[in-house]
């Protein structure tokens, strides 16, 4: 299988993902309900951009893309289009 990176051309409208996964356990520790203070402070700090692998699909010639979370990625702070998660646990 080959995958080509796609990166959007447009602005995009990208949302951090939460630091809590639906069940309630921290994408950082595996813990449910975490309060621990680096948890928190990783989040806060993060950098989201949409996925360069699926472009924000979850999804890569049919399967789900491996390399991102709910179609975003943890990016660097100078990335374009990057952006921080609104923080609230």
């Amino acid at each position: 299988m080959t995958v080509t990176a796609v990166v959007p051309t447009v602005p995009v409208l990208v949302s951090a993902p939460p630091r809590w996964n639906f069940a309630g356990f921290c994408d950082y520790c595996g813990q449910r309900g975490c309060t621990n203070t680096r948890c928190i402070t990783l989040y806060a700090s993060s950098w989201w951009m949409v996925c360069p692998l699926c472009a924000g699909t979850g999804d890569v010639d049919g399967d789900c893309c491996r390399m991102c979370l709910y179609g975003v990625v943890e990016a660097n702070s100078t990335t374009p289009g990057a952006i921080r998660p609104a923080v609230s646990g």
